[in-house]
Parts: C-alpha cells; structure tokens; sequence
C-alpha cells in the first residue's frame, strides 16, 4: 500500500495540471483559459455568435413581406467594413420581387451606412444555399460600436430560410426596444429607408435569431 501511495505521489507531481481534489486531470489546471472560437480565428472582423451555434433556420413568411429583420452585431474596434455573411438554407426559386430583397448596415440610432445590391437571384438559386459573402455596395469605415444588420425581404411565399441559432426569443432577455439583438420593424418597405426608429423593434415573429458575420 505504502508503495501504491508513493507512485501515485509522484505521477501527481510529475503532472503539470496536478492531481486535485476535484478530480481534475492533466490540462485541467487551475486558472487555465479555456480558447474561445473568436472572429478573427475564421478571418472575419465581427459575428453576432460562432457559426457553430447556428443550428436552426429563420423563415421570413408572406406575412412578413415588406418588414425589416433586425440582427445586432457588435464591433469592438475600429474596422473597414466591406462583405457580410449569412447563411442561406433554402431558396426560393420563384415568386421574389427583384430589387426589393435588400441587406442594409444601420448605425446605433437607425442610420443608414450601407446596402448591398439586390440579393433576388442569389436567394432564388438553390446553388447560393451556403454561407454567402455579398459585398457592400460601397465600403464603411466603421467606428466601435453597435451595428444593425438588416434583411428586407419580398415576394416571400414559403422555402424561403436562413441559418440562425435556436434560441429563441430568451436571446433578447432584458433588452427594451432601441437595444434588441434581434427584433423586426413591421413596415411596408421596397427599400431600404434612409433611417429606422429603433423604439418601433418589436420581438419578431417568426423569431430572427440569424448569424451574421462582417468582412
């Protein structure tokens, strides 16, 4: 026994996470941090949560045409903003109203700083069912702060889906309108408006919770 208690003594030692008294093991070590998948990781500049999550799908609906969809998307520095992703997991091949199917970059207070163009032919090809990087129109040189992504869709019918997380409406807990992370604005917009007040977010319904990532 006496023997037994020696050896374990010294594998302990020799391990640099120790044996605890919590039954940690090797790489468990006390005040380790545990890495975290960051944007940069994945050449992005920013994300509103790791693609990893995005497990579920948002489906705009006919009900829906003409509302603007929107997603916050924190950048915590100083950055030129030219792509956005998302992801796109069902297409609808026909029934879109060309030019009317627009993504816009919003300000903290519902500016417009830009848009990309007309994101019909890309949401009516089964061939775009994929992560998609579209540029802006024309680049942003954006401060840190907050941002809105913002979809406007039209000529929705049904198949119609993008990859969003399965969090549901408990993603925008404590959060009034003028600071959801995830909210529509029920409008009857073709376009995308010069500005958008912010104190008319709503919890959307079907809920948006969809990834986002910036380039």
């Amino acid at each position: 026994m006496r023997v037994r208690r020696a050896v374990v003594a010294l594998l302990c030692a020799g391990a640099l996470a120790g044996c605890t008294s919590g039954g940690g093991g090797p790489g468990d070590a006390k005040g380790a941090a545990v890495p975290v998948w960051q944007p940069a990781d994945q050449g992005l500049i920013a994300w509103d949560y790791d693609p990893s999550g995005a497990g579920a799908t948002w489906n705009p609906t006919a009900r829906t045409n003409g509302y603007l969809f929107l997603t916050a998307v924190l950048l915590r520095s100083p950055a030129t903003l030219t792509h956005v992703l998302y992801g796109l997991s069902g297409a609808q091949p026909t029934g879109l109203t060309p030019g009317q199917n627009l993504i816009g970059l919003y300000s903290s207070t519902g500016r417009l700083l830009a848009r990309t163009a007309d994101q019909t032919p890309l949401w009516s090809s089964p061939e775009h069912q994929r992560v998609n990087e579209v540029p802006w129109t024309t680049p942003y040189h954006a401060a840190a702060g907050r941002y809105y992504v913002v979809f406007l869709c039209n000529g929705v019918t049904s198949g119609l889906n993008f990859k969003a997380s399965g969090a549901g409406m408990t993603a925008d807990a404590g959060a009034p309108p003028g600071r959801m992370r995830y909210s529509m604005i029920r409008a009857a917009a073709t376009t995308l408006p010069p500005a958008v007040d912010l104190a008319r977010q709503v919890v959307p319904l079907p809920f948006n919770s969809q990834w986002i990532g910036l380039n």
